[in-house]
């Protein structure tokens, strides 16, 4: 993965966000699974300004808090992440969430 995120990050121009995604997903990937620490210092040092989320076990920037309202907090950045139909993908004749289900 880090040979991919480096790829990413020196091969396409500014880029302003890295967005990992697995952390959350029942304990299985830890930091070290991930080496985290080296991950995070490569990113900033090919893409210096970049934000990067907490979604690699270890805090990033911001938080992102999934299908939930995260606690307020005005100390640290931070987004809820929410699907809009039964799952995150594009699938056809998906059914749309009501309203009152997406908060």
């Amino acid at each position: 993965m880090h040979d991919q995120v480096r790829e990413l990050l020196s091969s396409y121009g500014k880029i302003s966000i890295l967005w990992l995604d697995a952390a959350w997903y029942g304990g299985m990937f830890k930091a070290e699974d991930w080496d985290s620490e080296k991950l995070y210092r490569m990113a900033r040092q090919l893409q210096p300004g970049i934000l990067i989320n907490n979604r690699s076990s270890i805090p990033g920037d911001f938080d992102t808090p999934e299908e939930h309202v995260g606690m307020f907090q005005n100390h640290r950045p931070w987004e809820s992440c929410f699907s809009l139909a039964t799952q995150w993908s594009w699938k056809p004749d998906d059914t749309i969430k009501p309203q009152a289900e997406k908060v």
